[in-house]
């Protein structure tokens, strides 16, 4: 396994385990009477990329396989398309779903926005995002708080450069590339 993939399968188990955790917490301590409807579930990804779906896919098989309801899950994909994401997270709102997961930065501060000013009391879980705190997702990453939690995307760039300095000792030029939409990620 490469380092690309490893680091997005350790990233993808964190989702993964966050999520169970805080899906399971909530079900088992909601009272909603017969439980002979489903769970309804939102996923609000901002593109199609396989890092992204990886994530949906493991979100979605790891719930289904270890929750404990019948989960009707709806994934919404906004196709790079920013107008269509926010289109489809006033849907995701307005709509009667039981639990919200949001896979990357924008998506996941466009719901919490969307909740707050909604007044909308429902659980958002989040993926893949680089600096929740900073956002203004959750009050610490200790202690969330809310209705919000996830992971956190933390690449590792000091042990990043030390296996570079291993596996190339002869380059002298690194290029960053940097995405200002995407958080904070150089923290």
């Amino acid at each position: 396994m490469n380092r690309k993939g490893l680091i997005v399968s350790v990233l993808l188990n964190i989702v993964l385990i966050v999520g169970l955790v805080f899906v399971t917490k909530f079900y088992r301590s909601t009272s909603y009477g017969a439980q002979e409807h489903a769970k309804r579930i939102a996923i609000l990804t901002p593109t199609t990329h396989s890092s992204l779906e990886q994530i949906e896919k493991g979100f979605c098989k790891t719930l289904t396989k270890e929750g404990t309801y019948h989960y009707d899950i709806k994934v919404f994909n906004a196709q790079a398309d920013r107008k269509l994401m926010h289109a489809q997270a006033e849907e995701i709102v307005q709509g009667d779903y039981d639990l919200v997961f949001t896979i990357a930065t924008g998506p996941s501060a466009m719901i919490h926005e969307l909740l707050i000013k909604r007044g909308k009391k429902v659980p958002q879980v989040f993926g893949a995002v680089s600096d929740p705190v900073g956002l203004g997702l959750v009050t610490s990453l200790d202690h969330p708080e809310g209705n919000v939690t996830g992971s956190v995307e933390m690449p590792a760039f000091e042990r990043q450069i030390e296996l570079l300095k291993i596996i190339k000792p002869d380059v002298s030029t690194v290029l960053l590339v940097y995405n200002p939409t995407q958080g904070s990620g150089l923290v």
